[in-house]
């Protein structure tokens, strides 16, 4: 978390990353069996996009789609839970 907020304030974008095989990264980093691979996190200087630069149609499609959040209660609840 911190090394995400730094780098938001450093102008980076940092996305972790689900569904990765952890073998995979390990080899890949040169890490033994004694390492393991607890989060992989993408970091670097986000590219503004334009819609006129994206060639696949779907893709146009979903970058051009607005953009939705749920609604707060979707997600929390406020009411006081009884003991």
């Amino acid at each position: 978390m911190s090394m995400v907020v730094e780098a938001q304030h450093q102008g980076l974008a940092a996305h972790q990353m689900a569904g990765y095989d952890e073998n995979k990264v390990r080899k890949a980093l040169g890490f033994g069996d004694s390492h393991k691979v607890v989060v992989v996190i993408a970091l670097g200087y986000e590219k503004k996009i334009n819609a006129e630069d994206i060639t696949d149609e779907k893709l146009k499609e979903r970058f051009l789609e607005k953009r939705t959040r749920k609604e707060i209660s979707e997600n929390f609840f406020f009411e006081k839970v009884n003991k």
